[in-house]
């Protein structure tokens, strides 16, 4: 017996099973070929928020991640205020139209410079302290540029 298959039981390994969505399980011996599946079959979910690791779901997951991105925005919008010299400089912003002049039904773009924005629901827009300006900007960057860029 593979390390792989003590946590998992033998009826969930390698199994033929009725297609979902022209998907059939796999052995655990192949992990990529198991992720793919997985992710296909969350994409299909109409609840996918709702997916969990065991601690926590995709929703409330990306709530932390909203929340922490509007405390760090309002966090540099107070220390503004406070005439912190250093944070004069830092152009951070709101905006209800993206960089290419469009807009997400229910989201705003929010960011730092052009170098880390983030969508965020509509439903926080008042909590997101911050100016707003025309047009989002946007230089490019991807979310690992975004990683790289946070810390």
């Amino acid at each position: 017996m593979s390390k792989d298959k003590r946590y998992i039981p033998d009826h969930l390994i390698a199994r033929p099973v009725e297609p979902v969505d022209n998907i059939r399980y796999t052995s655990i011996d192949n992990p990529q070929e198991m992720l793919e599946a997985a992710n296909r079959i969350v994409q299909n979910l109409e609840l996918k928020g709702q997916v969990s690791d065991g601690y926590h779901t995709f929703d409330e997951l990306y709530e932390h991640r909203y929340r922490l991105f509007i405390a760090y925005l309002n966090t540099l919008e107070e220390w503004r205020q406070q005439e912190f010299s250093h944070v004069k400089t830092i152009p951070y912003w709101k905006s209800r139209i993206n960089s290419e002049g469009e807009s997400y039904e229910g989201y705003f773009v929010a960011g730092i410079e052009d170098k880390i924005t983030y969508h965020l629901p509509n439903r926080l827009w008042d909590k997101t302290l911050v100016p707003e300006i025309p047009n989002g900007r946007w230089d490019g960057h991807t979310p690992l540029d975004i990683l790289e860029r946070l810390i």
